[in-house]
Parts: structure tokens; sequence; C-alpha cells
């Protein structure tokens, strides 16, 4: 995947991105990228793949189809399964991947786990959500030679395909998920900080993209909707959402499917440490 954000080191660009910086002023962003506040992370929150027109999402080719990733249920184990026989421990490809997460109280939840190619493999601990999944261990390739989905334990695969449920999945040769979903973990606010939106659709048929949350199986759109084929957009960090709350990147197209990226740089608050700035 292409590297979505400005991150040269030209005295050009480090004046820019300072310029930036000094017109937000006290906006949320400046606040975090200057530590004024200890209880802040980042997350990026990734989408790329296929718009579709009528289901208002973006969605993963999977066989010969278009599949669009839901939430589990509840926690449990998960299947995880590559198209390639190469991402297996002893193979060229992906050899073990870190699966992060949350668990059945929405807390943080890790796994690494060892591919075996075209057979699926079950974790060990039971999620409730996946937040992303990254390649840490490849063989000589350098990355995973397959598609690597993410199903229930007891999905049916075949050829590393899962036919019914998808809940998660990297791309060939990408090494890292980019599927556009994020569940904010119990005790944090998810704070919008900036996005970056491209697709391959023409100037007359741009992309309508927004972000929603998913509540108590309730669509909420959080903010505006963007229609546009490439645009960078700040949010003023009004664009806030508390914890164990479901959220989508979402997007679909006038006509025909169009592939694309959307990426959301967010800080991730942690309510529960003390705020005092010594």
């Amino acid at each position: 995947m292409p590297n979505i954000f400005n991150q040269s080191n030209s005295s050009k660009d480090i004046l820019e991105r300072n310029k930036n910086l000094a017109a937000l002023g006290n906006s949320l962003e400046a606040r975090v990228r200057k530590d004024i506040y200890p209880n802040f992370s980042f997350a990026t929150i990734v989408s790329a793949g296929t718009f579709e027109t009528t289901q208002k999402t973006i969605g993963t080719p999977v066989g010969s189809v278009v599949k669009i990733a839901t939430f589990p249920t509840s926690a449990a184990t998960i299947n995880i399964a590559s198209t390639s026989a190469n991402d297996t421990l002893a193979g060229t490809g992906a050899r073990a991947l870190l699966i992060t997460g949350l668990d059945a109280d929405w807390e943080l939840l890790t796994e690494t786990v060892l591919m075996s190619g075209q057979t699926p493999v079950t974790t060990s601990s039971s999620f409730l959500r996946i937040n992303n999944m990254l390649v840490v261990s490849v063989g000589s390739l350098g990355f995973n030679e397959g598609d690597i989905y993410v199903s229930t334990n007891s999905e049916t695969f075949i050829s590393g395909i899962p036919q019914n449920i998808l809940y998660y999945a990297i791309i060939a040769k990408q090494n890292v998920a980019s599927f556009g979903h994020y569940s904010v973990q119990a005790h944090h606010k998810l704070h919008f900080l900036k996005g970056n939106i491209y697709t391959s659709a023409v100037e007359s048929e741009p992309i309508l993209v927004q972000e929603s949350l998913f509540s108590g199986g309730i669509e909420y759109q959080l903010g505006p909707a963007w229609y546009s084929t490439n645009i960078s957009i700040n949010f003023d960090g009004s664009n806030s959402y508390t914890e164990k709350v479901d959220i989508k990147i979402l997007g679909n197209t006038a006509t025909g499917l169009r592939e694309g990226s959307i990426a959301y740089e967010t800080a991730l608050e942690d309510i529960l440490i003390d705020r005092t700035i010594n």
C-alpha cells in the first residue's frame, strides 16, 4: 500500500508541516502532538479495497465476489487461513501474524498466530473485535503471498477462502490489514484528526465517503459525507466517540466498482489516566 501521509523530511516539507501545525493552534491535534497530555496514543484506520454501488461500503474481493465484513456477535476464538500454501511457518510468504483486538469486556487483546497456509488456524484467545492484523514474520518473499482471511471458528474454508462469514482480511503482498473497521476500547475515547481519500473514480463519478458508527445494531453517520476522488480532511477534534462502539469507513460510487483507499488518523484517549500536568 502506498504511503498515504506525507512523511518526507525535506526542509520544504518540514516547514509546511510546521506551518500547518501552527495554524491548528489549540486544536486537539496540536495539543496531542506537543505531548501535553500523556494519555493519548495514535491509531490509523485504513480502508483499501473495492467500493460497491449497492452496499455503500468498502469490500474485499473474496474468490469471485466482493464480500463485506461483519462484526462478531460475541467473543470467541477465530480461524485464520491464506489463499497461498506458501503463507506457512516454513514457507516463503507470511509465517506469523499479530492480531490486535478486544476481548469480551472490550479490553485490549493481542495474539500472535503461526500460519498454516490454506489450512485454518484457530486462535487460543477469544476475540470480540479485531482492530488490526500485521504480518510479523515472513519468508524470502518479504510479504504475505496470498489473501489472508479471518472468520468464525466453525467457518468452512475452501482453498483458504471463507464461504460464508468474513471478519477481517489482509490483501496479498500488503502485510497489514486495511479493512476500515475500528472498535473503541473500554475506558477510551476516539478522536478523528485528519483523513486522506483516494479512489480510481473519475471526476464525473466521485466517491461518496463517510465514517459511520454502529451502536446497538443502528448505523449513525458521523459528520458530513465527502464527495471526491482525492481529498485531504482536517478535523477540529469535535468528532469524538466513546468506548465500546464500532466504526466503519463507508463509501459508494455512482456506477460500477471502483478501487480506492481511505485513511483516518485518530487519537485514542485513555480516560482513566490522570491528566494532571506536572
